[in-house]
């Protein structure tokens, strides 16, 4: 029974997840690093050429008719590994290129889809011997209902499959610890080397499983050191095997070192104005990591991940679950870390948490049935689809957008903007099919199409989006003759002194909302003296621009503050930033800095 159930549902996620690609199309990160280098990287792997690597160059797939275009501007090597894309790459030749069955964007995102499902199975098969089946249905059921996992779980390459490589070497790591075995410690170590040759999030393995260790019983404690020691050498052996890209540049593996070092962490920048006032920049909130945990996971899993914890259960498994969460979500703590988008950069936190959270359902139905006797048959199913519903409910109505969904307790998405949350937006670009899809049924035949925030997303997914008569091109590249549309993706951060000028100045045709807060617009242009208002604003300021970086250039000691402010514009608000700015720039800037920034 517990194998069957462990397959039903993790059928039910593969045919969910190819049914749910058409509504959330291509993300942000994907389009300009993993599929392009994972394509770059099966081509080596096939030629054992290493100019295939060239990230100045496009995959041969990128020209095939039906297939995902790539922009020529790339993510670097040092910020891709290569597990998922890799087979990200192989499922487009196999189910597009050769079989048909799929479309490149569903075959790209397969190796994401079959990442959830095989997690969803390894939950019930791990916890159901344990606990109960209705323990491990529940919190199988509980990490699928949550929606930032279902968002993830669809078309994300990088962090789904990393949760599902970090979760799985941790509770094989759980299953040594009880049973022993090298054969079982190899296990552990293939799993680790494969989700650090998935994301360097899995550097942080090495500490959790030491934590599992001291768990032990003092007697059998030499054997699980003995046995994380052949997984760690096992997992470095792993990790070179599945990082092709690494055997052709051995410099590479300290590039990606360095790189999480660095876009993991920053230095926060005290300024004071000649007015008095004392600024902090890049300043970070070290408990966002935790408000995102909290704000974006329904509540109910939290409140049965409580009961989790007093389970009649093997005490180490409540603890290592536990330990399970923590580890992910407490790394945000570290001095200088910084957190971005939402939950996925330790989306590893969540299957720990829904399956502690399923043992609190089987719990509570103790609980329940030891006051009244007459519930037993019906209290687990009961309290079960009580803990699922508000999660279920969340996707239901912020689909395709989960990446957007905040919990009732913060107010949403728009309560989470008012809380002053880093990345409450459409940081994925989700809501660009739907924008692109609108332009498509109401634009006049030979309209144009802006897309001044995340154009890579527009023009990757520009064959089924838009029709063959719609024109996609850059603001500078409109012509004033023709209607055209802008549409304007709500990440404040990358706005441009158009698009700002834009909102302002003209009412959207449509604004696509979640939770009460818009997260994309689409606007209208149809006379000329727009487009041509426009143009000279953006024209003006990157006129202003250019004569701003060539001074920073020059004066590179006061180059990180002046950034600094440039990057805190959405968050300062204009006044302030260029109060602050005007200590730092010559006069003759002074009127750049407000071209550019308003």
């Amino acid at each position: 029974m517990v194998r069957l159930v462990a397959s039903a549902l993790a059928v039910c996620a593969v045919v969910l997840g190819l049914l749910a690609q058409d509504g959330h199309g291509v993300t942000w990160d994907e389009v300009i690093g993993d599929l392009p280098h994972g394509e770059r990287r099966l081509e080596f792997l096939l030629t054992l050429d290493p100019s295939r690597l060239d990230p100045s160059s496009l995959p041969a797939a990128a020209s095939l008719e039906g297939h995902l275009r790539y922009p020529p501007a790339q993510f670097g090597s040092e910020m891709i590994y290569s597990v998922a894309p890799i087979l990200s790459a192989v499922s487009c030749r196999l189910f597009f290129q050769e079989l048909g069955l799929l479309s490149s964007l569903a075959a790209h995102h397969l190796v994401a889809v079959l990442s959830a499902a095989l997690l969803l199975f390894l939950i019930v098969r791990f916890v159901s011997p344990r606990a109960g089946l209705l323990a491990g249905t529940a919190g199988a059921l509980l990490l699928a209902t949550s929606p930032r996992f279902a968002a993830h779980a669809v078309n994300n390459v990088k962090d789904t499959p990393e949760a599902f490589l970090y979760t799985a070497a941790f509770l094989a790591a759980l299953v040594a610890f009880e049973r022993g075995g090298r054969g079982r410690w190899v296990l552990v170590g293939a799993l680790a080397g494969l989700a650090l040759a998935q994301k360097g999030n899995a550097l942080f393995l090495g500490p959790h499983l030491l934590l599992l260790a001291l768990l032990q019983p003092r007697g059998e404690r030499a054997t699980a050191w003995r046995g994380l020691l052949l997984a760690g050498g096992l997992a470095a052996a792993a990790f070179l095997a599945a990082s092709p890209a690494v055997w052709a540049d051995p410099s590479l593996l300290l590039r990606q070192l360095e790189f999480v070092m660095d876009k993991g962490r920053v230095d926060p920048i005290p300024f004071v104005r000649s007015d008095g006032e004392a600024l902090v920049l890049l300043a970070v909130d070290p408990l966002d990591g935790w408000k995102n945990a909290l704000w974006t996971t329904p509540e109910p899993v939290w409140l049965a991940a409580v009961a989790g914890l007093f389970a009649r259960v093997p005490w180490r498994l409540r603890v290592a679950l536990g330990i399970g969460v923590a580890v992910p979500i407490g790394r945000t703590l570290l001095p200088g870390a910084i957190n971005f988008d939402g939950v996925r950069h330790y989306l590893e936190f969540l299957p720990p948490l829904a399956m502690l959270a399923g043992l609190g359902v089987a719990r509570l139905r103790e609980a329940v049935t030891s006051a009244w006797t007459s519930a037993r048959g019906t209290a687990g199913p009961v309290l079960a689809a009580l803990a699922v519903a508000p999660g279920a409910l969340l996707i239901a109505t912020t689909a395709p957008h989960e990446v957007c969904a905040f919990d009732a307790s913060v107010g949403g998405l728009a309560g989470a903007r008012e809380a002053g949350l880093r990345e409450a937006d459409d940081y994925w670009g989700t809501s660009i099919p739907a924008a692109l899809r609108f332009v498509d049924r109401t634009a006049p035949p030979g309209a144009q199409v802006v897309v001044p925030v995340g154009p890579h997303l527009a023009s990757a997914d520009r064959e089924r989006l838009l029709g063959p008569d719609r024109a996609l091109v850059s603001l500078a590249e409109c012509s004033p003759e023709r209607v055209t549309f802008v549409v304007v993706l709500h990440r404040e951060r990358f706005f441009s002194a158009a698009v700002r000028e834009l909102r302002r100045a003209h009412r959207p045709a449509l604004a696509v909302r979640v939770q009460g807060a818009v997260i994309a617009e689409v606007f209208r242009l149809d006379e000329r003296e727009e487009i041509e208002g426009l143009q000279r604003v953006g024209a003006a300021a990157a006129a202003a621009r250019a004569r701003l970086q060539a001074w920073i250039a020059r004066h590179p000691d006061r180059a990180p503050v002046v950034l600094a402010l440039f990057g805190e514009r959405h968050r300062r608000g204009l006044e302030s930033t260029l109060r602050a700015l005007r200590d730092l720039l010559p006069p003759e800037l002074h009127d750049d800095a407000a071209v550019y920034l308003r």
